[in-house]
């Protein structure tokens, strides 16, 4: 029993630091949006109205799609979240 606890616990930890290490990855990664975009265009937007805004751009844009060609949906969900959240802050 005690020794699945510290599994548990020690998995947990571990889940914590990686969440950590992406927000920390998503700040940085959001640097691509920040060369085009003030922070405060996303004011009020929700992580859904934007990645909303985020598809559009991405059709209408060829520079938007080139400068996100290689960022993979999880990294661009987690961009979202970041700059969602700084945002509203």
């Amino acid at each position: 029993m005690m020794k699945s606890t510290m599994i548990g616990i020690a998995v947990l930890g571990m889940m914590g630091w990686h969440a950590a290490a992406l927000a920390g990855d998503a700040a940085g990664k959001a640097e691509v949006c920040i060369d085009c975009h003030e922070l405060e265009e996303f004011k009020g937007m929700d992580a859904a109205a934007l990645a909303a805004g985020v598809e559009t751009g991405n059709a209408d844009s060829k520079m938007m799609a080139k400068a996100l060609a290689d960022v993979s949906p999880e990294d661009l969900q987690a961009i979202v979240d970041h700059l969602a959240a700084e945002a509203n802050k």
